[in-house]
């Protein structure tokens, strides 16, 4: 479900119609459309038209985190699911990394901090560019009681 923000609701000409925000997906979205296990509502708001972005660092977090964790997938095909997507890829920029200087490291109920640099690197650009983050990480709704970050995520 998308959270936060104005409800997804724009004002034009004195019509208020849906907005349609980009959809960040996060490496574990990208990994779950390559194997067929995105949730309903997320393929709901593609067929929407609502346009698929895949950070520039979610690539360099595959390779990093390949030999500790399994994907069920290579880089190649990690690759050619962003290209099936037809995902556009979104650079790291400078306005990024100032709105992640200023981003609070949240902690969960049991005070774990949430120290993921390539999350917290996302939730600043999905801030930064007004887009919607898409991923079912257990800590991202916890930057919403602060923050103005859209989530979509039902499994």
């Amino acid at each position: 479900m998308e959270e936060g923000g104005n409800k997804g609701r724009v004002e034009r000409h004195g019509l208020t119609v849906k907005a349609i925000r980009p959809l960040l997906f996060d490496l574990q979205a990208i990994v779950a459309w390559a194997h067929g296990e995105v949730p309903s509502a997320v393929i709901h708001r593609v067929r929407e038209g609502h346009g698929i972005q895949v950070s520039s660092v979610s690539p360099w977090e595959f390779l990093l985190k390949k030999n500790r964790q399994s994907f069920g997938i290579d880089y190649h095909q990690l690759l050619q699911t962003i290209r099936l997507m037809r995902a556009q890829l979104l650079p790291l920029k400078e306005e990024h990394l100032d709105r992640l200087q200023t981003l609070t490291i949240v902690k969960d109920q049991k005070g774990k901090a949430h120290n993921d640099p390539f999350d917290r690197l996302l939730i600043a650009q999905a801030l930064k560019e007004d887009f919607v983050l898409v991923g079912a990480d257990q800590m991202f709704p916890i930057y919403q009681e602060e923050l103005p970050l859209k989530l979509l995520w039902e499994a």
